[in-house]
């Protein structure tokens, strides 16, 4: 799995990207003009401290890995929401593969 690195990667995603959301997450993307897709994953503060970020940030990662489908070519910004933290890792894996699909279907 390739990652975003930079900030200005992560803040291209969010101008310039689609935003698609469910309960669980939002997920900003955008064309990369690339031959791979790469991944940043943001937990935000209120979600809790260091180490609750930490591991919805595993959690999230470990989803990823798990999907049989990726979008090539794009670059993906994913924020868990409050509701990601106490979910079930098969709906968090449901959750991603859906909005995934989504930005497939939506992403010029």
């Amino acid at each position: 799995m390739n990652r975003l690195t930079s900030r200005e990667q992560f803040q291209m995603a969010y101008r310039e990207g689609r935003r698609v959301s469910n309960p669980l997450i939002t997920v900003h993307a955008r064309r990369n003009g690339l031959a791979q897709f790469r991944v940043g994953i943001t937990v935000p503060g209120r979600i809790g401290g260091a180490v609750v970020r930490n591991h919805v940030k595993r959690r999230v990662r470990e989803a990823f890995r798990s999907l049989r489908v990726v979008p090539v070519g794009v670059d993906v910004v994913v924020v868990p929401k409050d509701a990601a933290r106490y979910a079930p890792f098969p709906a968090l894996v449901g959750s991603l593969q859906e909005l995934l699909g989504r930005v497939a279907e939506e992403t010029p």
